[in-house]
């Protein structure tokens, strides 16, 4: 299985009415409403967060990995 690490770039809020949501691989639904560390927190404790995929809030940047845990290489 491919690996899909996506980053996304929101810095400011969005100066527009609306913005598109952001959707990875037809799996995840990064909120329009998403654009700094307060409201990526509200997203990551509600319950629109998918189950799966690590997800994390960097220098203004989203990241998203929705690569699977290598079981074997985990421990090493």
């Amino acid at each position: 299985m491919a690996t899909a690490i996506a980053t996304i770039k929101r810095k400011a809020p969005p100066k527009a009415p609306s913005r598109a949501p952001v959707v990875i691989e037809d799996r995840v639904t990064v909120p329009s409403w998403v654009h700094d560390l307060e409201s990526f927190r509200r997203w990551a404790k509600s319950d629109e967060l998918p189950e799966r995929g690590r997800f994390s809030f960097l220098d203004g940047e989203i990241w998203v990995d929705l690569s699977r845990e290598q079981l074997f290489t985990h421990n090493d």
